[in-house]
């Protein structure tokens, strides 16, 4: 829905809908003389939470490539639309049966469709530098009222970021290994990190290396060790997910904090 004329790309605000409601209500009530529903009232189809989180323009196919190693659940990954878009460097789409989450270079993606399209596109160029986090729910329950809550917007957002991603900042695994050596006094709790995130460096990420370790094991109980390491690696700041070395850097800052500023200051 456009707010602002010429504002394509942006985002609309749930303070805004206000706005909306009454110009809404002027058009289908007063000239166009239709008997419906207030504007809140309707029913909801389909909804897409959504913060955009502006990110240095190099550093964001390596978020991508990152986010693609965290824990991510068998319903996303076994979906074929996950599948065909898994290589993309410029999206990390995750399909279910009624739920996507984007998140996605959003200037390359529109550069894409501009050329896919062979049409010329106003304007786009403030979308450089932006990493939109998207939630998308194709089936729904509920009146507009309803799904335009700030708190429910943040809460969509950030729940498969919090699943997936989590907290901790991402270092290499030389690095993480001293970290957790400096942080952790018992002896085997401090080696059973170690060879989890070894593990998770040597595989194609935490969701293949819970495949790894859930072999020939009490599947149930091996689950709940592998996540119970995950968040105290997660907790300690430390990102289960190691950067290449051939990348040349010692650290990343995760943008959880980020992504919650974002909604906070009304880009949702």
């Amino acid at each position: 829905m456009l707010i602002q004329t010429g504002d394509y790309y942006g985002l609309t605000a749930i303070s805004e809908f206000k706005g909306v409601a009454i110009y809404f209500n002027y058009i289908l009530k007063d000239v166009l003389g239709l008997y419906v529903p207030d504007f809140f009232q309707w029913k909801v189809e389909r909804v897409e939470y959504a913060a955009d989180v502006p990110v240095r323009e190099d550093l964001i196919p390596k978020y991508l490539f990152l986010f693609k190693k965290g824990n991510i659940p068998d319903y996303f990954l076994e979906n074929k639309v996950t599948q065909q878009y898994w290589t993309s460097e410029t999206n990390c789409y995750l399909m279910a049966t009624s739920i996507t989450a984007n998140w996605y270079n959003r200037f390359e993606t529109l550069l894409i469709k501009e050329q896919s399209s062979k049409k010329k596109y106003t304007d786009f160029s403030k979308t450089r530098g932006i990493l939109r986090f998207e939630t998308q729910y194709r089936v729904c329950e509920g009146t507009v009222i309803d799904y335009l809550d700030s708190n429910r917007a943040e809460k969509e957002i950030m729940k498969f970021y919090k699943l997936i991603v989590g907290n901790g900042d991402y270092y290499t695994l030389d690095m993480a290994i001293q970290l957790i050596r400096s942080k952790v006094g018992h002896f085997q709790k401090r080696l059973a990190l170690e060879r989890l995130i070894t593990l998770i460096a040597e595989s194609s990420g935490v969701w293949h290396a819970k495949e790894i370790f859930l072999q020939g094991k009490n599947k149930h109980c091996a689950a709940d060790e592998f996540s119970k390491r995950l968040n105290q690696l997660r907790k300690m700041g430390i990102n289960p997910v190691v950067l290449p070395p051939e990348w040349g850097m010692s650290k990343l800052e995760n943008l959880f904090d980020r992504i919650k500023v974002s909604i906070e200051v009304g880009q949702v």
